[in-house]
C-alpha cells in the first residue's frame, strides 16, 4: 500500500528579505516580525512600517471586511516597497494586519455576541496569503456599547484602559496569558502556511 505525502514546506530563506507593514503601530510592527522569524531561516528580519488606510470602517465588523482590510493594506504596502526601490533584487513582501469583530448566533440568545479576531495578509507580488488569529469574546457591555462608545471607550467604561502599543484589553482579560501582540503574531504566523506550501495551494494542478 502507497501512502501519499504531501509536498514538504519549501525554504523561505533563498533571498535576501523586505519586508513592509501598512502600519506604523509599534506593537504591530514586532508582531509581524516575530510572526516571521517563526518560519524565516533568516532571524535578522527588518520591519519597516508605513501609514496605510484599510479601506473599510474604523471598526472593521464580519469576516469580509476585517480580511480585506489586512488585504488592502498588504497591497499598498507592497506598493509602497515597489516605489522606494526598497528590496530591489530580493524578496519583498506587504503585510497587512486589522482586527476586525465577527457577530455569533448560536443558541437562540437574544444579545448578540462578538468575537474579536485578526486577521494577516501577506503579498508577495503574485499571491496573497491569509491567515487569522484565534479570537476571544466581548463583555456583553462592550459589545452592547460599540455603537454609542466604540472599542475603547466601551472598554473604559468597564475599567479597563486600553494599550494599543502594549498587551491591549486581551492582556486584562486573561490575567495577562495573552497580548494583542500575540494574537497577530498567530495570524502572521497562520499567513505564511500558504506561502511555504505554494504548490499545495497552487490553483492549478503542477505537472508530474
Amino acid at each position: 500500500v502507497t501512502t501519499a505525502r504531501s509536498p514538504s514546506p519549501v525554504s523561505m530563506a533563498s533571498r535576501d528579505l523586505t519586508v513592509v507593514l501598512g502600519s506604523m503601530n509599534p506593537g504591530k510592527i514586532e508582531a509581524c516580525r516575530q510572526g516571521l522569524r517563526e518560519v524565516e531561516d533568516n532571524k535578522n528580519i527588518v520591519v519597516k512600517g508605513v501609514a496605510t488606510e484599510s479601506g473599510v470602517p474604523e471598526q472593521p465588523m464580519g469576516l469580509d471586511d476585517t480580511v480585506l482590510g489586512a488585504r488592502n493594506r498588504a497591497r499598498k504596502a507592497y506598493a509602497e516597497c515597489e516605489v522606494s526601490g526598497e528590496g530591489d533584487g530580493g524578496r519583498k513582501l506587504g503585510v497587512g494586519l486589522e482586527s476586525g469583530l465577527l457577530e455569533i448566533g448560536c443558541g437562540g440568545e437574544s444579545e448578540r455576541e462578538l468575537l474579536d479576531v485578526c486577521a494577516c495578509a501577506i503579498y508577495d507580488g503574485e499571491r496573497m496569503h491569509t491567515g487569522l488569529s484565534q479570537g476571544f469574546l466581548l463583555p456583553p457591555l462592550v459589545a452592547r456599547g460599540l455603537s454609542s462608545r466604540g472599542y475603547n471607550g466601551a472598554f473604559s467604561d468597564l475599567g479597563v484602559e486600553p494599550d494599543e502599543n502594549g498587551a491591549g484589553v486581551l492582556g486584562v482579560v486573561s490575567g495577562g496569558k495573552r497580548s494583542r501582540p500575540g494574537q497577530m503574531k498567530e495570524s502572521v504566523v497562520m499567513a505564511t502556511l500558504s506561502m511555504q506550501n505554494q504548490a499545495m495551494y497552487a490553483k492549478t494542478p503542477s505537472a508530474q
